[in-house]
This record gives structure tokens, sequence and C-alpha cells, in this order.
């Protein structure tokens, strides 16, 4: 009879303890996001497309994320950004980056101004669920000195 007890005891423990141990672990220590997807097209003010670089998304300061998100710009101007090899990026707000490499070999200079890769970048977005048509498409200013990649 105390053997039947015991048993009954510890399974009630147990059943008990499930539910404290989902809430303790759904409530965890990391933050949780929403992620959407974030697609888009960079072109120079003349409509001409940016055929090759990197867009990444730096989190604002409002922003919990640790992350920085970025995608390759395409041979036809168009970008996709994913976070840590998860599709998308959580909503929130973003300053964002445009930059290529420095040139070189059949690679010529960035055409636009290095002003778009700085901390003080005029990129700035909000990054929401459902987006207007357009909402993540960059048009930039053409480099000055065709030198690229610095800050003009």
């Amino acid at each position: 009879m105390s053997g039947n007890r015991v048993r009954a005891s510890r399974f009630v423990a147990v059943a008990a303890a499930g539910p404290l141990l989902a809430l303790l672990s759904s409530a965890g220590c990391r933050p949780e996001f929403t992620f959407t997807p974030v697609r888009g097209r960079v072109t120079l003010k003349d409509g001409t497309p940016v055929t090759r670089g990197i867009v990444t998304f730096f989190p604002d300061k409002a922003n919990k994320l640790q992350l920085s998100p970025n995608g390759r710009i395409g041979p036809d101007g168009t970008y996709e950004v994913n976070t840590a090899n998860k599709s998308g990026v959580p909503v929130g707000s973003y300053v964002v980056g445009i930059r290529t490499g420095p040139g070189g070999g059949d690679d010529p200079p960035a055409p636009f101004s290095g002003k778009y890769f700085t901390a003080d970048s005029p990129l700035k977005l909000e990054v929401v669920a459902e987006p207007a048509p357009g909402a993540y498409d960059f048009v930039l200013d053409p480099a000055k000195n065709r030198g690229g990649d610095r800050a003009d």
C-alpha cells in the first residue's frame, strides 16, 4: 500500500511540474521576433540597377535584435535579406547599409556614394509584417568621384 502511495505522489509531482516547466521554457530568456520577407531593388537615380553588392540591415537603438540581417544584390538590382540563415527579417527599425567591394579585375568601382555604408547612412526604414509594394526599394545617389565605396 505504501508503495502505491509513493508512486502516486511521484506521478502527481511530475504531472504538476510539466505545465510549470513548459511555462518557464516558453518564457525563456531569448527574445522572440516576428520574421517577415524583405525583398527590394537597388537602383541609381537615373533608374540604372545596382548590379552587385550587399544590403545590410543594422538594428537601430530601439531594436533588440543582436544580428545584422543581409542579402546580396543580384545582376538585376534585386535583393532578398535573411537573418542568420533564417528567411526574412524581424519586424522593427533599421539603418540600412549598401556597399560593394572596391572593384578590381573586371569589376568596376561602386557606382554610388559611399555614404550609404556608414553609421550615418540616410537609409532608415521600419520593417513591417505587410509592407506596401516597393517599400524596400532603394534609389541611390551616384558616386561623385566614380570611385564609389568611399564617403563622398
